[in-house]
């Protein structure tokens, strides 16, 4: 038992040290060229690479010449058993400004092999906080929203496409202010 805990220990470690001389940037400009097939760009200041850590720093991306959003950073970890992508500091572009808040402070996205057909997704900013999660082998994904006031006040458009939550908490209450958006792709 001891031989087989070793030598996955070794494997594990040997593929991260590959992992780690591969040039994440190359495979950030693949992942850029795949999205512009879909007509989003992506323009960044800086790329920082340091082990399985890839940082981009002053980014924005653009739909259709469109600027969509800007971000402070872009941290994207690669440690194969668990990986995850974590944007802060989002500033949602001015044509969108009518559709959500302008400021969101981060949003998070974590994949973990030992959960591989579901994606976590967490959020929080002005629009209040996101939790959801994507489901590779049903292909719906969910996504839940505890709409904070500003949300509420100013958005109303937007959470009419949201269904309100029904479900109860602990006390047997209806959890106020979550709405969901359901869809499959």
């Amino acid at each position: 038992m001891k031989k087989v805990a070793l030598w996955i220990v070794i494997v594990y470690g040997g593929l991260l040290l590959i992992l780690s001389f591969v040039p994440m940037s190359n495979l950030y400009f693949l992942a850029e060229r795949t999205l512009q097939k879909k007509n989003l760009f992506m323009n960044e200041k800086q790329i920082d690479q340091t082990f399985v850590f890839t940082t981009i720093t002053d980014g924005e991306a653009y739909f259709e010449d469109i600027q969509a959003l800007r971000f402070k950073s872009l941290e994207l970890s690669l440690w194969l058993l668990y990986n995850s992508f974590h944007i802060e500091n989002i500033t949602i572009g001015e044509a969108l400004r009518d559709f959500l808040p302008l400021k969101i402070d981060f949003v998070s996205v974590n994949y973990s092999i030992f959960n591989p057909l579901n994606i976590s997704i967490a959020g929080k900013g002005d629009f209040g906080d996101l939790d959801g999660s994507v489901d590779l082998l049903g292909k719906k994904a969910r996504f839940d929203v505890k709409a904070s006031e500003k949300m509420k006040d100013s958005f109303q458009k937007t959470l009419s496409f949201m269904k309100r939550s029904s479900e109860k908490d602990e006390n047997d209450k209806l959890e106020k202010d979550w709405y969901y958006y359901e869809y499959s792709f």
